[in-house]
């Protein structure tokens, strides 16, 4: 009787120490189908934003620009699980023409300006941030990426930062097509998970004594 609830309570542990990765995996981090928002700014052509849907698809939209031209842009996309419980997420804003189209301006983006950040089905940590402005042919404009991981909220809100956008100078009439954000970001377990996990941990420690004192009790009594 003794061993068949040693053996449950072992079993139990093991669930337990494997519930917070299976948690992980079980559902998408961005809500599917969930609003965000996406804004980029020249410094003299002026600003434009627009609520996009978190789907996968091209979503395009047409911006006056302060200039009087009219600039077609348009957002994607992407959510990869990368396993353990981590996620990467892949947003790119995109302009036909040029994003930034005046000569000399500096251009800014960010991802959940003002009050659309993305809705996360979870508490997650911020591992990884970067933002990078890229030409028509998808090569990096003049070293123009940033690791902004510094600037996001722990646990991540949903947020590019926690306040302000980024830029980068002299974007304007380089032919800048594209701006990406990068995220890796990783599952923060819930209370009731993390306490289940350790007591798991637990388990399985005071079972492991329990093994080495008996070996030894039996060596002392031979």
């Amino acid at each position: 009787m003794i061993r068949t609830v040693h053996r449950a309570m072992l079993a139990l542990a093991a669930a337990a120490a494997l519930a917070v990765p299976a948690l992980a995996r079980a559902e998408s981090l961005v809500v599917p189908g969930s609003e965000y928002q996406v804004y980029f700014q020249g410094s003299v052509s002026g600003s434009t934003s627009a609520t996009v849907r978190f789907d996968g698809t091209e979503e395009w939209f047409n911006a006056e620009l302060l200039t009087g031209d009219t600039l077609l842009f348009g957002a994607q996309e992407a959510e990869t699980d990368l396993g353990g419980g981590r996620w990467a997420i892949d947003i790119q804003l995109i302009g036909e023409p040029q994003l930034f189209p005046v000569a000399g301006e500096t251009g800014w983006a960010n991802v959940g300006f003002n009050t659309m950040p993305l809705q996360l089905s979870r508490a997650v940590r911020m591992d990884r941030a970067l933002i990078s402005f890229h030409l028509a042919d998808g090569s990096l404009y003049s070293g123009s990426s940033w690791d902004i991981t510094a600037y996001a909220a722990q646990p991540w809100d949903g947020y590019m930062t926690q306040g302000g956008t980024y830029g980068f100078t002299d974007v304007g009439d380089q032919d800048v097509r594209q701006v990406r954000f990068h995220f890796e970001v990783s599952a923060v377990p819930e209370p009731a998970s993390l306490a289940l996990w350790l007591g798991g941990a637990a388990l399985l420690l005071a079972r492991r004594r329990y093994s080495v004192a008996g070996r030894a009790g039996v060596q002392s009594a031979d």
